[in-house]
């Protein structure tokens, strides 16, 4: 994958949910390719929130920055199920989000899901 071609393979990557997408959309990313599929180092997490819930515990108080470049799910899962967790350990969220396409009939974005 992308961080492999960039010599960042002992980085953990934690495979999302699909954020509220249909699993029949064709447009929807997998995760079957040969590139995709756990190597040598045990970087690929089948669950995002629990690699981020391993990060959190590891993390010192108000340390964590959260970086968030797709869909909410994940992250608010996070927040329900480990509250406590995430008050003491994330410092910030930054949210980098997406809009739906502008349409005609309206003058305002719209946020994506």
């Amino acid at each position: 994958g992308s961080l492999d071609a960039l010599g960042l393979t002992g980085v953990a990557v934690g495979i999302g949910s699909r954020g509220g997408v249909s699993a029949n959309d064709p447009d929807l990313e997998v995760y079957d390719a040969p590139y995709a599929q756990q190597g040598p180092c045990g970087c690929i997490h089948k669950s995002g929130v629990q690699l981020m819930v391993k990060a959190l515990k590891s993390a010192r108080p108000k340390s964590v920055q959260l970086l968030v470049v797709a869909s909410l799910s994940d992250p608010a899962a996070l927040l329900r199920e480990h509250e406590i967790l995430f008050q003491h350990k994330v410092k910030e969220v930054v949210i980098m989000g997406g809009v739906m396409t502008p349409t005609e009939h309206s003058d305002f974005l719209e946020p994506d899901t």
